[in-house]
């Protein structure tokens, strides 16, 4: 049986995972980490604080649990700080929005990138950036806050948060050719996004996976 850690900093990620790896791959056993007190050090912009916390989290999984790769959750992991989380830690790791990014760039023009915590989405654009320019692919990134949506889910107000995103983004279904719901939270969003504005949906688990499938 294959062990992947899943390194968390936001509870809101666990079940959307834990529900996409039983129907796709249960036969992997997962070793859910979480340490939402990292959110606190991305407000604070201390990266070195993140980075040092998650490499811990890494190197105890595969420590105390026989993990083999860990995945990365929080797409406030910048690239530049997952390069020393890799440098760092005993396993491979993966950031599991970073094979959704390099898709919807080498497929899409018009690119609605959708977030809900403020520091990750602005992590998941600068991720964009980074990535067109290593591309040498010129793209336009609407970038689609939803205001309040990510607060409502950690109240456990999960209609209020899905109702906040699919209200925003079917006033935008025009002018975009793509959604990316850059967090693993809105992942279920899925089909919903694009049965109710008629655009495709990229998300970051299946995507990732095919990833850590070549690894492990």
């Amino acid at each position: 049986m294959k062990k992947i850690a899943l390194i968390h900093t936001s509870p809101a990620a666990i079940k959307p995972l834990k529900q996409f790896f039983a129907d796709r791959k249960p036969d992997y056993f997962l070793i859910n980490l979480l340490d939402d007190g990292i959110l606190q050090l991305f407000d604070n912009n201390d990266q070195n604080g993140a980075v040092k916390r998650i490499v811990e989290m890494i190197n105890n999984s595969a420590k105390y649990y026989g993990a083999e790769v860990a995945l990365a959750t929080c797409t406030a992991v910048t690239l530049k700080a997952l390069k020393k989380i890799e440098s760092q830690s005993y396993i491979p790791v993966f950031k599991i929005d970073v094979p959704m990014v390099k898709l919807a760039l080498e497929n899409y023009n018009k690119i609605g990138l959708v977030a809900t915590f403020p520091p990750g989405g602005r992590s998941s654009l600068q991720l964009f950036n980074e990535m067109a320019t290593a591309l040498n692919i010129t793209r336009e990134i609407k970038y689609i806050p939803v205001d309040g949506a990510y607060n409502a889910l950690l109240n456990g107000d999960n209609e209020k948060h899905d109702e906040l995103i699919l209200r925003r983004l079917i006033g935008l279904k025009d002018v975009v050719d793509v959604f990316v719901l850059s967090q693993v939270s809105m992942s279920v969003l899925k089909e919903r996004v694009e049965a109710e504005t008629g655009k495709p949906v990229l998300t970051s688990p299946e995507i990732c996976l095919n990833t850590i499938e070549k690894i492990i």
